[in-house]
């Protein structure tokens, strides 16, 4: 199967240098052994933004007034959807959810929190249930509980994974919660 497309731009959380080298060997390890692709792990806040990127940009800058902040990860799945084949599912809590409201708001998006499924993917691949069972059986049976989002990146995420770009990233402010 051809791996599809992605359009426009994204919002990505990224995480804190630890959890981020974490989650970034286990994307490594399954792309080594699945010929999958290698991507920085975040979650996508926002997918297939629009718009002029030096528009984009100067919206991004606003978020550099935001606090870093924690999330909790729930559970490791797996689906049939190339982007989201094996992947920690994240709770959706009041922080995060401020977090989207006001980001929607700066970016003019459309977006309803209630439908939002903020996740960790961390397989792009169309394998079989047998193989990402086997993954997450070997490799996902411990993982960070609570993960710190230090920073935002904007990246554009047209074409194929090998072919996005993070144009941008701002680190929040270092504010414990």
């Amino acid at each position: 199967m051809e791996i599809p497309a992605a359009k426009g731009f994204s919002i990505w959380l990224m995480f804190e240098k630890n959890d981020e080298e974490f989650f970034q060997r286990i994307i490594n390890q399954f792309s080594t052994e699945l010929n999958s692709p290698i991507f920085i792990p975040h979650i996508t806040l926002f997918a297939g933004l629009e718009g002029d990127e030096l528009e984009l940009l100067e919206k991004f800058d606003c978020l550099s007034q935001f606090n870093s902040f924690n999330v909790k990860c729930k559970k490791v799945f797996y689906s049939n959807e190339f982007y989201r084949s094996v992947f920690v599912e994240v709770e959706k809590d009041e922080t995060l959810k401020n977090f989207f409201v006001s980001i929607s708001t700066a970016f003019n998006v459309n977006s309803d929190f209630e439908k939002f499924f903020p996740h960790i993917s961390l397989l792009y691949s169309f394998e079989k249930e047998k193989v990402k069972t086997k993954l997450i059986n070997e490799y996902l049976q411990n993982y960070p509980e609570k993960i710190r989002v230090e920073r935002v990146g904007l990246c554009k995420t047209r074409g194929r994974p090998y072919e996005w770009e993070l144009i941008k990233i701002i680190e929040l402010k270092n504010f414990k919660s």
